[in-house]
């Protein structure tokens, strides 16, 4: 579908083209739409083992340019934070900025605070129409030894100083749109939630037979997303006579993947808890259905884990019912769609919600949840459908080059 006027547009992501899910969707869609799009990232960013390598190359519509990272320092002190500040990611920020400034385009969108200085010089430049894309709660990365949690700190300075020159905000929740207008200066945040592609979910499979109960979580592996909690929990659940197999796919540092191991000896439970290793994009809905229920679990004591999960979207949008961390949006959403399950955070609550679920419900009752599930995903829940909202609003837009950037 062609939008009413093609435009040159400069898409800026924190994260190379395939690990960055919501701003690669983004950059196809726009391409989808009849624009003409580059995207700009850094090979590699912080401490994972996600990279690719640098130069340009075409994704379909979509042309992705990936500059230069020196390789990071995987430690945690403040000596490898400082290290890393200026032998990689100032490096690579100065190649992202003199690219950004020899890419003439009639929008750049932004996904990701700490770009957004970098998308500011893009519109001084050329003129551009800015769109920034708030894609968590800002100030909201607390991890320590982390780089971008020491940045995350300055990022409602940033979106004070960008709001009045950015077209439009978009967020991933409604309460994040509430945020940033009662405390950032942003008068209206449009929500755009991580729903994903309508041709990326798989066709309805019926639920694999029961018992045991199959529990599955799809996704990077890091501090924060509950997975000792869950394995104390599949620990606990086991001893108290539940019948279950919890299946954990991804990838993360190999430092932590090893304490996940060590963890999963420790407790007992080799037999029931796996560590399935990482999946391609366009494996990850039919992998939900290897399982009666997806796991959205991130620790609540993390302020950048309270927003609307994209793995709840993601599991239901595959046909599965969902049991999520009673956080505010979490609860919002499920709550207003019927879709699964919430909990406390910890080990006992998880251990008692999978206990629940499994003595409760049978296989024909998850079965209809998961029919449920599916058709209202197919209804509202695909990326064309939230997205849709941002296309029709660069097709409004009058854009008119500085005489700067001519």
């Amino acid at each position: 579908m062609r939008s009413h006027a093609s435009r040159d547009v400069l898409v800026l992501s924190l994260l190379p083209h395939p690990f960055a899910t919501r701003t690669r969707k983004a950059a196809e869609a726009y391409a989808g739409a009849g624009h003409r799009v580059r995207f700009l990232a850094p090979q590699r960013a912080g401490r994972t083992v996600d990279e690719v390598e640098a130069g340009v190359v075409r994704h379909g519509g979509v042309v992705s340019h990936h500059v230069v990272v020196p390789r990071t320092d995987l430690g945690s002190s403040g000596g490898a934070q400082l290290r890393n500040a200026l032998l990689s990611f100032l490096p690579a920020l100065l190649r992202m900025i003199v690219v950004t400034l020899r890419s003439p385009a009639d929008v750049v969108h932004v996904t990701g605070v700490p770009l957004v200085p970098v998308a500011m010089l893009h519109r001084a430049r050329f003129g551009s129409r800015l769109i920034m894309d708030v894609n968590e709660r800002p100030a909201s990365v607390t991890a320590k030894g982390s780089l971008f949690g020491t940045i995350s700190r300055f990022e409602p300075i940033v979106i004070r100083a960008a709001a009045p020159q950015a077209s439009l905000v978009t967020v991933v929740a409604p309460g994040h749109a509430e945020i940033l207008r009662s405390t950032m200066g942003v008068r209206h945040a449009l929500v755009v939630r991580n729903a994903p592609l309508a041709e990326w979910r798989t066709e309805w499979v019926d639920q694999p037979e029961a018992p045991p109960l199959r529990v599955v979580t799809v996704g990077s592996l890091f501090p924060g997303r509950a997975l000792e909690l869950l394995i104390r929990a599949a620990a606990i659940a086991r001893r108290e006579g539940t019948d279950l197999r919890v299946a954990i796919f991804g990838s993360g540092r190999p430092d932590y993947l090893q304490s996940l191991r060590d963890l999963i000896v420790s407790e007992g439970v080799e037999d029931i808890v796996s560590l399935e290793g990482r999946i391609d994009s366009s494996q990850v809905s039919q992998t939900y259905t290897v399982g009666h229920v997806g796991l959205a679990l991130y620790e609540g004591a993390d302020p950048g884990n309270d927003s609307l999960s994209n793995k709840i979207i993601e599991t239901v949008a595959s046909g599965r019912p969902v049991l999520a961390g009673d956080l505010p949006e979490n609860r919002a959403f499920i709550t207003e769609f019927g879709v699964g399950w919430l909990t406390e955070v910890s080990a006992e609550a998880i251990a008692a919600a999978l206990r629940n679920i499994a003595s409760r419900s049978s296989r024909d009752d998850l079965q209809t949840l998961g029919q449920h599930c599916h058709a209202v995903a197919g209804e509202s829940l695909t990326w064309e459908s939230e997205f849709g909202k941002v296309l029709a609003a660069v097709d409004g837009f009058s854009v008119r080059r500085s005489r700067w950037g001519r």
